[in-house]
C-alpha cells in the first residue's frame, strides 16, 4: 500500500503519513541562489528498531537539516523537523512495513541557498511472523487519528512484541520480547522520548531463575537498556527521578505451619539501569500493610501455582499500578480481590479502599459497591490504565457476572463523601467476553480508546458509542494494553490531567450499526 493511501474499510485521504504533517512545520521556501555544494547523508537502520531509519547528513557550512521522503522524485516532502548544524543524526519514524521509499537529505543556509544529498532508495523489512497488520473494519472522521502503541502475543508460540500501529493498521515500530517473556504495559516515558515496557518470563514454573525487567528503547531508536525488576510482575510507575515502583510478588506462610504460602503483591522500588546487584525497596507489602487479613473469595484465589520454585495459591493478583505526582500516592488495582487501594507512597499505608471485600466506598446512593464477586456492582476482576483524582476508566472483564459481558467504565470518585459511581459505560456491542487482560482510556476530546485483549479488537468510540475507529489482529492471540500518541517526531510526555468528562448519558449501547 502507498504511503497515507487507505486500506480497505479504513481511513480515506484525509489521513495523511507522518511526514506531511511536517511539511507544514518547515520554513516557507525562499529564492534559491545557485549553488554547487552537496549534502553528504548516510542510512542505517536502527539496531533497536528494524523500522526506523537513522541517516548521518553532513552540510559543508551550518545551515538548517531535514530529510525529505516519498514514492517518487516529485513528490518528496520533509519527513523530520530541522535541525541546525553541519552534522546530525536524523531518524525518520513512521515508516510502514515491507515499503520502499525515496529519500534524501536537504538543508537551507543562513542567507537561503537550498542545499540537498542525492536522491537514495530505502525498503523497510517486513514485520516479522506472527506480527501481522491489523483490518481496519471501520474509520471514520469522529476518530482523533494518531498512533497506537501495545503489544502482542501468541502464548503457544511464544512469541510476543510491543509495537506501534498507524491508523491503517500498519506497523510502523516493534521490537520483539526476549524468547519466552511477555511484555506488558508499554508506555511513554516522562521525557516523551521512549518506550517502556515490562517483560515478565511466561513460563514461572519451569525455572528458578527470574529474569523480570522494564526494557527502554527511545523511540528514534538511538539506545536501549534493561533495568531488573526482580519478582516483577503486570506494571510499574517511572518517577520523575527516574526510579522504577513495580509490582513484585510477596509469599507469606498463612495458618497451619505445614499450609502452603499464600501469594500477594509488593510494591518495590528500584534505580533506573539497576542489575542483578540491587536490592528493591519496599514501599508496600500486602501482607504486612494491608489492614485486614487474608479472607478467599472467589474460586481464582484456591488455584495452586509454581512461581519460581514457591508452590501454592494466589490471594490478591495485582495487574495495576498508577501515581499521582500531586497526591505521592499509588493507586494498586488487584484482579482477585476486585480492590482499589489508595497507599501514601512515603509510608506505604493504605488511605482507602474502593471495591472489593472490607471496601471503604459506597454507592450515591448509599448502597454498597461490592457484596460478593458476583455482587459486584462497580468492576467484577477489572484492569485500570488512566486515573486521575476524582476518576478513572476502567476495563471490566465481568468475570463474575451471571451473564459474562466485558466492557468499558468512567467512574466518579468523591473521595470526601467515599462514594463512587459509574457516570459512562460501553459493552462490548457483540456481547463478548475476555478472562485477561484488556485496557481502556478517555482521550483528548472524549473518545474513548479500548483494546478488547483476548478478543483481538481495538476500537475507538465517540462519548455516544459511535465507533470512530475499529481494527482486529488476524493472527495475535491477546491485544495488550493500549496507549494514544499524538506525535511519533515531536512526542510529548504523557499527562496526568483529566480527560474531557463523560456525556450525560450513563450508558453506551451497542444496540446501533454505528456501534459496532
Amino acid at each position: 500500500m502507498r504511503p497515507g493511501a487507505a486500506r480497505a474499510g479504513g481511513r480515506g485521504p484525509g489521513w495523511a503519513p507522518l511526514w506531511l504533517l511536517l511539511a507544514a512545520c518547515l520554513p516557507p521556501p525562499l529564492p534559491q541562489p545557485e549553488t554547487t555544494e552537496r549534502l553528504v547523508a548516510t542510512a542505517a537502520t536502527s539496531p533497536y528498531v528494524a523500522s526506523v531509519l537513522l541517516i548521518s547528513v553532513t552540510a559543508p557550512r551550518p545551515a538548517s537539516l531535514w530529510i525529505e521522503l516519498g514514492t517518487s522524485e516529485d513528490e518528496l516532502i520533509a519527513a523530520t523537523p530541522a535541525h541546525k548544524g553541519t552534522e546530525v543524526e536524523l531518524p525518520v519514524l513512521g515508516l510502514k512495513a515491507g515499503h520502499t521509499y525515496l529519500w534524501r537529505a536537504a538543508a537551507r543556509t543562513p542567507d537561503g541557498q537550498r542545499l540537498t544529498s542525492p536522491i537514495a532508495r530505502y525498503t523497510t523489512p517486513t514485520s516479522p511472523s506472527g506480527l501481522d497488520s491489523y483490518t481496519v473494519l471501520r474509520s471514520t472522521e469522529a476518530s482523533v487519528g494518531g498512533w497506537l502503541l501495545t503489544s502482542v502475543a501468541q502464548l503457544e508460540a511464544p512469541l510476543s512484541w510491543v509495537g506501534i500501529l498507524d491508523r491503517d493498521g500498519d506497523w510502523v515500530w516493534w521490537v520483539p520480547a526476549e524468547e519466552g517473556r511477555i511484555p506488558l504495559s508499554p508506555k511513554l516515558s516522562r521525557d516523551g522520548t521512549a518506550i517502556l515496557w515490562g517483560e515478565y518470563d511466561l513460563d514461572r514454573s519451569q525455572s528458578t531463575l527470574d529474569r523480570s525487567a522494564l526494557i527502554r528503547v527511545s523511540l528514534d531508536g538511538s539506545a536501549r537498556e534493561q533495568t531488573r525488576l526482580p519478582l516483577g510482575h503486570h506494571d510499574f510507575v517511572e518517577h520523575a527521578d527516574g526510579t522504577i515502583a513495580y509490582l513484585s510478588r510477596s509469599a507469606a506462610q498463612l495458618g497451619q505451619a505445614d499450609a502452603l504460602p499464600v501469594h500477594a503483591d509488593r510494591i518495590d522500588l528500584v534505580p533506573r539501569g539497576a542489575g542483578h546487584d540491587v536490592v528493591p525497596q519496599t514501599v508496600f507489602d500486602t501482607f504486612e500493610d494491608y489492614p485486614y487479613p487474608a479472607v478467599s473469595t472467589c474460586a481464582h484465589m484456591t488455584r495452586i501455582q509454581n512461581t519460581y520454585g514457591s508452590i501454592g495459591p494466589e490471594w490478591t493478583h495485582g495487574n495495576s499500578l498508577l501515581y499521582l505526582d500531586e497526591e505521592d500516592a499509588y493507586y494498586l488495582n488487584a484482579r482477585y480481590t476486585d480492590w482499589l487501594l489508595k497507599i501514601d507512597a512515603g509510608t506505604g499505608e493504605v488511605l482507602w479502599q474502593l471495591n472489593g471485600l472490607d471496601g471503604g466506598f459506597t454507592l450515591p446512593d448509599g448502597s454498597p459497591a461490592w457484596e460478593s464477586p458476583g455482587e459486584a456492582h462497580l468492576w467484577s476482576h477489572g484492569h485500570i490504565s488512566q486515573l486521575w483524582s476524582g476518576g478513572m476508566m476502567v476495563f471490566d472483564n465481568g468475570d463474575h457476572r451471571t451473564k459474562r459481558v466485558s466492557r468499558v467504565l468512567e467512574i466518579a470518585l468523591d473521595e470526601d463523601a467515599r462514594t463512587a459511581e459509574i457516570v459512562w459505560s460501553y459493552p462490548h456491542p457483540d456481547g463478548r467476553f475476555t478472562p485477561s487482560m484488556g485496557d481502556a482510556r478517555r482521550l483528548p476530546g472524549g473518545n474513548v480508546l479500548t483494546a478488547w485483549a483476548g478478543l483481538r479488537e481495538i476500537t475507538e468510540v465517540t462519548p455516544d458509542g459511535s465507533v470512530a475507529w475499529k481494527a482486529r489482529s488476524g493472527r495475535a492471540d491477546v491485544v495488550g494494553r493500549i496507549t494514544w500518541l499524538p506525535d511519533l517526531a515531536r512526542p510529548s510526555p504523557p499527562s496526568q490531567a483529566p480527560p474531557a468528562p463523560a456525556p450525560a448519558s450513563p450508558e453506551a449501547s451497542g444496540d446501533d450499526p454505528d456501534r459496532r
